[in-house]
């Protein structure tokens, strides 16, 4: 394969609108998403069930330590299981899942060349995106997620040795968790 043909190559990977191209990302960040689907739980007959991402609890946040992961795990499981959003949120994963096994075979088919030429390619970019950073502005992102929950529980006081949420039909806006 000659070096156009090797840079052709490469530039079509880039450009297939795939996420993480698999030039730039090392097949222990593919295993890594592919492996972090689900998550492994008992239903209630002690079957092993798999807690798609989309339906288990996100700790990875402030004021979340010491929370009883399994436990709201089950209570969020019992919730949604079978229901449409379970459903589909089962079928987008298992099309992530897909797209990650597409992604290791094109990695695996890719020669050395077009490694380093890719390598070569995106410290171009790197550096052509570092000297055009302008740093010049300050911005601040105030993180307010427990103000709605903070201000329900001023309002009904009751509500304070109580989990709460506050939200739509469609979205949580935030939780005293």
């Amino acid at each position: 394969m000659s070096d156009n043909e090797a840079e052709e190559d490469w530039m079509n990977a880039w450009d297939s609108g795939l996420p993480g191209s698999p030039v730039c990302q090392p097949e222990t960040e593919l295993t890594a998403a592919a492996d972090s689907s689900g998550i492994s739980h008992k239903d209630e007959r002690g079957n092993a069930v798999e807690l798609h991402s989309a339906v288990v609890i996100n700790d990875n946040k402030a004021g979340m330590e010491g929370l009883d992961k399994d436990r709201i795990n089950q209570i969020i499981y019992e919730a949604s299981r079978g229901s449409p959003y379970y459903k589909s949120q089962q079928k987008k994963e298992d099309q992530l899942n897909e797209q990650i096994q597409e992604l290791r075979e094109r990695q695996r088919k890719l020669t050395p060349q077009q490694v380093a030429i890719g390598a070569e390619k995106a410290d171009q970019l790197i550096e052509r995106l570092e000297a055009s950073r302008d740093l010049s502005r300050t911005i601040v992102h105030v993180d307010m997620d427990a103000f709605y929950a903070a201000v329900e529980m001023l309002d009904r006081p009751e509500l304070r040795d109580k989990p709460l949420a506050v939200g739509g039909q469609h979205m949580l806006s935030t939780s005293n968790l």
